[in-house]
């Protein structure tokens, strides 16, 4: 694949978390939406631009990827905990965590004061685009990126199953060739792939989303509540975002429309659904009026652009220092 249209899916995949999110923000709490695009107007008509958390640890993430050159737990985890701005929209356990690492525990302890069993929520989901374009070219090291990340906030099994599960989808839909219309059960195929030895209970949702991908009538947002979810919890959101791409994925704008048509948190569920569709459509493939209405303050869309960008540069340089390698090593 030529490196610009990689790049366009770099780029895609980080503006595309922004996007989703900012748009889902207005619709957190709210009932499914009465049909998958009929509300479409009204999500736009009260689009603000503005993010929450979620965006803001995707971004938080990338600029740990780019300083120490691939994921360093300890150095993320104090970013997050420095760069934690509450009135974003942080989950109470999220604030506690990050504060007492800011306190001096241990980044690995953290998460256990919190919940002692670990958090199963979908906060090391919702910010992992970042690592699902960097690695997509390698699963195991995109598993264990999305794995460490996870730990540092919500290290129950299926908290951090629902990282890797998102990550491996904008992975997938990175290395797929957005001229073509990518098939249902062959995408969820390679996103198993992908995943490796994943929680059984991911399997299981990601046959779920498959059968539901191909009920006739097509299921309207509350029957997909019911079956997949639109919780906070990453085996109850997740899914549901992977559902709503497969869905409508000729066309970023109905894939994040329906999205957040689901309701509950729809902000992160936009926002995972719009890093997959961004992944896969790239930048190019977001609506120009929704990236102008983008807040764009000192940390806002041009910073993420360039962000994106530069992990893409990052990326590209590995690429050729593994390729020269390669040929030394004939």
């Amino acid at each position: 694949m030529e490196y610009q249209i990689i790049k366009d899916k770099f780029i895609g995949a980080v503006l595309g978390t922004f996007v989703g999110d900012a748009l889902g923000r207005p619709f957190e709490g709210a009932p499914p939406g009465k049909g998958w695009t009929e509300n479409g107007e009204e999500i736009e008509r009260v689009f603000s631009g503005v993010y929450t958390d979620d965006t803001e640890m995707t971004l938080i993430l990338a600029e740990s990827l780019l300083e120490c050159k691939g994921l360093d737990t300890a150095r993320l985890a104090m970013r997050f905990s420095r760069g934690c701005h509450p009135e974003r929209g942080y989950a109470w356990g999220a604030i506690r965590c990050l504060k007492a690492i800011a306190q001096g525990v241990a980044w690995h302890q953290a998460a256990q004061i919190v919940f002692p069993d670990g958090s199963f929520g979908n906060g090391a989901a919702m910010r992992v685009a970042p690592v699902g374009v960097f690695f997509h070219d390698d699963f195991y090291q995109l598993r264990k990126a999305a794995h460490d990340q996870a730990l540092i906030t919500h290290s129950h099994p299926l908290g951090v199953g629902g990282a890797i599960l998102q990550a491996a989808a904008i992975a997938v839909a990175t290395r797929a060739d957005p001229r073509e219309n990518p098939r249902g059960e062959t995408f969820i195929e390679s996103v198993r792939g992908a995943v490796g030895n994943i929680s059984k209970d991911y399997l299981q949702v990601l046959d779920d989303v498959e059968t539901l991908l191909y009920s006739d009538p097509k299921p309207e947002p509350l029957q997909i509540a019911l079956n997949l979810g639109h919780e906070v919890t990453a085996p109850r959101s997740v899914p549901a975002a992977l559902y709503a791409f497969l869905r409508s994925n000729l066309s970023f704008r109905e894939v994040v429309i329906g999205a957040i048509s689901l309701g509950g948190d729809a902000d992160t569920i936009g926002a995972m659904a719009g890093a997959v569709a961004g992944a896969y459509h790239g930048v190019s493939g977001i609506p120009e009026r929704w990236m102008e209405q983008l807040e764009n303050g000192e940390r806002g869309r041009d910073f993420a652009l360039g962000l994106a960008e530069s992990l893409f540069e990052l990326w590209k340089l590995r690429q050729k220092e593994k390729n020269t390698s390669l040929s030394i090593g004939r």
